[in-house]
Order: C-alpha cells, then sequence, then structure tokens
C-alpha cells in the first residue's frame, strides 16, 4: 500500500489535504466553543453561531462538486477552499470579544473552506483509484485517526505553555501547508 500511495505522488498529496482537513475538524470542534465560552459568550449566542457556522455544508457541497467536475477541476478549487479556510481560521485569534455578526461571519468562512476541501478532496480521492484498490481506500480512511491523535498531542503540548487561542493559529498553519499539496496535484480536467 505504502508502495502504492509513493508511486502514484497524487494520492500522497490529497492524502496529506485529507489529514489537514480532519485536524481542523479535531481542534476547531473541541476548541472553539471553549474559545467562545472563556470570551463570556453564552451558550444560546454559540448555539446560534455554529447554526451559521454549519450553512456552508447544506447549501455548498454539491453545487461545488458539479462545478469541479464540469468546469474548474478539484485542484483549482480545492487550492481555493484551503485558502479560504486558512485565512478564516487565522484571524480567530485576533477577533477578542466582537459581535456576533463578526463571529458568524469568520466561522461561516471556515466552513465554506472546510464544506469546499471535504467534497473535493473525496472527489479527487476516487478519480485516483478504481475498484482494485481497496488498500488504498482503507489506508486513506487512517486520516482521521491519525489527525485526531496529532491534534491531541499537539494541542496538549500548546496549552501547557500558552494560551488557548494559539491553538488555532496551529489549525492554520496546518492547513497552510497542505495549501502546497493541492499547488501540486494533477488537474483532472
Amino acid at each position: 500500500t505504502m508502495r502504492k500511495m509513493l508511486e502514484n505522488r497524487n494520492l500522497f498529496r490529497i492524502y496529506h489535504i485529507s489529514f489537514a482537513m480532519e485536524f481542523f475538524y479535531a481542534l476547531m470542534i473541541v476548541y472553539t466553543p471553549l474559545y467562545l465560552h472563556s470570551l463570556g459568550y453564552s451558550w444560546a449566542d454559540m448555539g446560534i453561531l455554529f447554526t451559521v457556522m454549519l450553512v456552508p455544508f447544506v447549501l455548498l457541497q454539491y453545487p461545488l462538486g458539479v462545478l469541479s467536475d464540469r468546469f474548474f477541476g478539484e485542484k483549482e478549487m480545492l487550492f481555493g477552499s484551503i485558502a479560504i479556510a486558512t485565512l478564516a481560521t487565522a484571524t480567530i485569534p485576533f477577533l477578542g470579544v466582537s459581535t456576533l455578526v463578526i463571529w458568524g461571519g469568520i466561522l461561516f468562512m471556515t466552513r465554506v473552506g472546510a464544506a469546499g476541501i471535504e467534497i473535493l478532496r473525496d472527489a479527487y480521492f476516487y478519480k485516483q483509484i478504481d475498484g482494485n484498490d481497496m488498500d488504498i481506500i482503507a489506508f486513506f480512511r487512517t486520516t482521521r485517526p491519525l489527525a485526531n491523535m496529532t491534534a491531541a498531542i499537539l494541542s496538549a503540548g500548546i496549552l501547557l505553555f500558552l494560551p488557548l487561542s494559539n491553538v488555532f493559529f496551529v489549525v492554520a498553519v496546518m492547513l497552510f501547508f497542505s495549501l502546497w499539496s493541492a499547488y501540486l496535484l494533477s488537474d483532472t480536467l
């Protein structure tokens, strides 16, 4: 399996992008509510923010899949989605106590990027394999547990020495490095 992954660099690159996406989820799901609560936001306010934040998954994934298949290709749209998620995530530590509209907008943009990455990485990955590559599919599914373990260990180390807001910089850096993998992907159109 590793030999196949190394022979087809696109599989390795999409694995890296998938790992970064799962790392994003692992930390954002846990630390966004904790950070907002530490800033004084109520759970009711967070309920509104999180509802707004999740709308892109409903509205964007199908249209993005159609656009990537017909017009643009996954490579370009993956790059754009990663860039959006990276920039939006990197702004979180600078917001502090702001209006719900500003927080809603930033969290919405993180999920615009995440929704794009999620659908486009799957579309790209399944275009790279066929029915004989069950080992590759099984290996690809290791991104979530590997990212969860890495995120837990890394965030524990960060929180021993730095404030909670620095976790978002780590997420942004992880996403930023996956931009290079997206840039190097072979185009599917």
